[in-house]
């Protein structure tokens, strides 16, 4: 939300019985009541047979994209704690050592994913 400054963001999910994502959706909300769609990934949902992340109007970010793509291909990886099937987060604006520390998470999450992996 950096065009906004200050705002909401609202993590809806729904998960499947195995605990995997069945649909994920980002909504910005920069005024009270008023909300955005940031983005998107379902695997049911007849527009999304690609099973990737889409981008709401006036959105687009490769690096969340590339961040959301591998959280989602590897869920078995992920513990998940979440007591509900339907669920919805709400993230406030994060402080400046939140940004470094994430800037930092996902610089890792970058390399890491440049190595190849075998499981076996």
């Amino acid at each position: 939300m950096r065009d906004q400054g200050d705002g909401l963001v609202d993590v809806e999910f729904r998960l499947r019985p195995d605990r995997s994502i069945e649909y994920l959706r980002l909504w910005a909300s920069s005024h009270r009541g008023v909300c955005n769609l940031i983005c998107q990934y379902s695997t049911f949902w007849r527009w999304s047979t690609s099973k990737t992340v889409s981008f709401g109007t006036g959105y687009r970010s490769e690096a969340m994209a590339e961040s959301l793509a591998y959280v989602l291909q590897n869920q078995s990886s992920f513990t998940n704690a979440s007591p509900t099937i339907n669920g919805q987060v709400q993230v406030h604006t994060p402080s400046e050592e939140q940004k470094k520390l994430a800037g930092q998470l996902v610089g890792a999450i970058s390399r890491f994913r440049a190595v190849p992996m075998h499981v076996g």
